[in-house]
């Protein structure tokens, strides 16, 4: 590789970092001036997460298995989530009362969820629109961005009430079982996105088996988890 072809290389993730950059103070403005503002939250999360996607799947795919893929999305989802989580607990230092009535009313719809099977469905939505090509990984930013910041909302109200083991363990969900199953399920979900551009249809049908096979794990192990874990209840 010349001496040009590195500086291109440079300049090319130089900029995207410089998005990211950007994209982040935006959401930092939004959330002290507007406090929640769905439209600009969910823009600014699908922008970060199909950007640092692109960065961690541009090399050739045919590298890769479905399944090194899927990790390798994982990690950008992962680090949305926190994201949205950060934001989330800054929102609550503006906007406290606004935040907890904006907990409330979300919770209502959550109890709703309240079985393996309607868990299941609930997800199962956001990763089939997370195989539409081009588009997908920002149709799930938008949903992963979103669902952090509501959790960073609900970690802020385990603060108030001293609840910190329950802050802890809300904290890492991520890495729950239950979490880590649902994130990588979104990860094959968004892998077999890429298969559908690359045409390779047996990877793609066995990527969205997975993903669904996994997903339906998850539903069940995330309803047990919060028979274990009240998270303050």
């Amino acid at each position: 590789m010349d001496i040009k072809t590195l500086c291109s290389v440079f300049l090319e993730i130089r900029v995207k970092m410089l998005l990211l950059i950007i994209l982040l103070f935006t959401l930092a403005l939004t959330v002290y001036h507007l406090g929640y503002n769905l439209l600009i939250n969910s823009v600014v999360y699908g922008l970060l997460l199909l950007m640092s996607y692109k960065l961690l799947v541009k090399k050739n795919m045919n590298k890769y298995s479905p399944l090194q893929l899927a990790i390798r999305i994982w990690v950008p989802l992962v680090i949305l989530m926190y994201v949205g989580i950060f934001f989330g607990l800054l929102y609550t230092v503006f906007y406290h009362s606004e935040s907890m009535g904006v907990l409330e009313e979300i919770g209502k719809e959550i109890i709703k969820l309240k079985n393996p099977e309607r868990i299941f469905l609930f997800n199962l939505s956001r990763g089939i629109l997370a195989i539409i090509p081009y588009i997908g990984p920002f149709i799930m930013g938008i949903a992963l961005g979103n669902s952090g910041f509501i959790m960073g909302i609900a970690l802020r109200k385990l603060l108030d009430l001293e609840y910190y083991k329950d802050f802890i363990i809300m904290s890492l969900v991520p890495f729950h079982p239950y979490g880590f199953l649902e994130l990588l399920s979104y990860g094959f979900f968004l892998t077999g996105s890429l298969y559908i551009r690359a045409r390779k249809w047996k990877y793609m049908l066995i990527s969205i088996f997975i993903a669904v096979l996994v997903l339906f794990i998850a539903a069940y192990l995330e309803v047990w988890e919060l028979e274990v874990y009240k998270y303050g209840v």
